[in-house]
């Protein structure tokens, strides 16, 4: 009932057989070709987009690399085509953004498309009909004022309508997201995650505004919009001393949760994970109804589970916490050895 590792891929070995250079490179976001065998993911260091060979699971191999101009933060497959979104903003005020279109087989690039915008996740519909694009536009953390809202310009959503067989037939359209009940600074939403559900209703993570937005893409228009609320922390480490030490007596209350990462477990409930950014931070992850409602918070409990397992990064203790892991130096292969209870459960949803 786990996932074990069976290789990985040093994306190096994009440049040399044995990763003989001096040239920086990193995995990041990446997906796979609905044949299952081609991984294709984003090099931000090497303003690229790779291609690694999986029809051998046990071996891994270069399948060569796209350069893309710019910082690559997320992508995703539709048919024959991954759709990527890169950053090629110079600053944090000019913001700037390029869809490519690559053909995977051949790895040509068919179209580009101009997103106005700093983008930040990319999504595909089950039915792949759409594509939704957070278009971030972030913030400076770095001003003098502690890089807090509203830093405009604002972000807005893209979506991609892919109904055509042909690529060159594809139309873009912005849903703005200015001006919604729930967000911190409404004037400046700060998009950060998308995900879409069978219904084809995308949820929307705004993660240093703690709130969250659907929005219906047949008819392309925001449904509703709410905070993702507050949530009250108790017996936590939160003194950055190499000591994991579960303070009972140390007490983080109504703490933003602040979400990152976004996805629905079924067309009417979806999960959102907790990392915080501005104001908060809150070490867990929460399950909400489409009406906002929450159905299930974990509080405390990812970060006591992750402490008893040996996988707690008390290095963060004093930086909300975070239960994250960077893996940006090269690709894992894993393979399941049976379906889960939790499986299952995702493949009857």
């Amino acid at each position: 009932m786990n996932f074990n590792r069976i290789a990985f891929f040093p994306v190096c070995r994009q440049l040399d057989p044995t990763c003989n250079t001096d040239n920086v490179t990193n995995a990041e976001i990446l997906s796979v070709s609905t044949d299952g065998l081609t991984v294709i993911y984003g090099d931000s260091e090497s303003g690229a987009v790779g291609f690694v060979d999986i029809a051998d699971p046990y071996n891994p191999a270069p399948l060569g690399f796209v350069d893309v101009g710019g910082e690559p933060t997320s992508l995703g497959v539709t048919g024959d085509y991954v759709v990527v979104a890169v950053n090629t903003s110079p600053d944090f005020v000019n913001v700037s953004g390029v869809l490519y279109i690559i053909n995977i087989d051949t790895q040509e690039v068919l179209r580009t498309m101009d997103l106005e915008g700093q983008p930040d996740s990319v999504a595909i519909s089950p039915d792949q009909r759409f594509v939704a694009i957070a278009i971030e536009n972030e913030r400076n953390e770095d001003l003098e004022d502690g890089g807090g809202l509203p830093q405009l310009p604002a972000g807005f959503l893209n979506i991609l309508v892919t109904e055509s067989d042909d690529v060159m037939e594809w139309e873009l359209s912005k849903v703005e997201l200015t001006g919604l009940d729930g967000p911190v600074e409404p004037d400046d939403p700060e998009p950060e995650y998308v995900d879409i559900n069978d219904d084809n209703i995308c949820v929307l993570t705004l993660q240093e505004n703690n709130g969250i937005v659907l929005i219906d893409l047949e008819a392309q228009a925001v449904i509703s919009s709410f905070t993702a609320g507050t949530v009250d922390l108790t017996n936590i480490d939160v003194i950055e001393n190499d000591v994991i030490y579960q303070n009972s007596s140390a007490t983080l209350s109504d703490l933003p949760r602040e979400p990152d990462g976004v996805t629905w477990i079924s067309t009417e409930n979806f999960v959102t994970s907790d990392e915080g950014d501005w104001l908060g931070g809150t070490r867990g992850f929460t399950v909400y109804d489409k009406e906002g409602n929450i159905v299930y918070t974990s509080a405390e409990e990812l970060e006591t589970l992750a402490i008893k397992y040996g996988h707690y990064p008390e290095g963060r203790a004093e930086n909300k916490g975070k239960l994250s892991c960077s893996c940006r130096s090269s690709i894992s292969a894993v393979n399941n050895t049976r379906d889960s209870p939790e499986r299952l459960l995702r493949k009857r949803q």
